[in-house]
């Protein structure tokens, strides 16, 4: 009995190392998650009021400001399309996905098929039009490097070596 009870004693104590040690290692991932949030947004708001300091150097705070809110609302409204459209994805998969004792679907559902035969056209068209606008943006690229254009002046006077 003795030699069970010291064997479950020796068990339980591996199985709390293994839990400090676990958790620790949370503790230490969630540190060093939170260390970069924090430097990823001091660099992002030292950069950010850099080039506000610039702009109003400048005198182009206003076109700054404007620049700064249009982005701010692209970019809000490309991530809510994106999240809407994630969750919309996702209430559809819950709402069609097979019950827990369907083990193959049967043949009414295997004639019917998931209705995609659509989708390869679309994507296929899709794509048409996306390498279209790469080849063109790509095509004005190229021209615009290698047209000559006059210097551009330097801002305040100042000359670089």
């Amino acid at each position: 009995m003795a030699r069970a009870q010291g064997s479950y004693a020796q068990s339980d104590s591996r199985q709390d190392a293994r839990f400090k040690r676990g958790r620790a290692t949370r503790l230490g991932w969630i540190g060093l998650w939170t260390l970069g949030v924090i430097l990823g947004l001091a660099y992002v708001g030292t950069y950010y009021w850099a080039e506000g300091l610039w702009f109003r150097e400048l005198g182009f705070l206003a076109e700054f400001l404007l620049r700064s809110r249009t982005q701010l609302i692209l970019g809000t409204l490309t991530l809510l399309s994106s999240l809407s459209f994630i969750f919309f994805n996702l209430s559809i998969s819950k709402r069609l996905q097979f019950s827990q004792n369907c083990i193959l679907p049967n043949a009414a559902n295997l004639s019917v098929g998931l209705g995609l035969q659509s989708l390869l056209p679309v994507l296929f068209v899709l794509s048409l039009v996306i390498g279209t606008g790469l080849f063109h943006h790509a095509h004005i690229a190229l021209t615009e490097i290698r047209e000559v254009r006059a210097p551009i002046p330097t801002p305040l006077g100042l000359s670089f070596p």
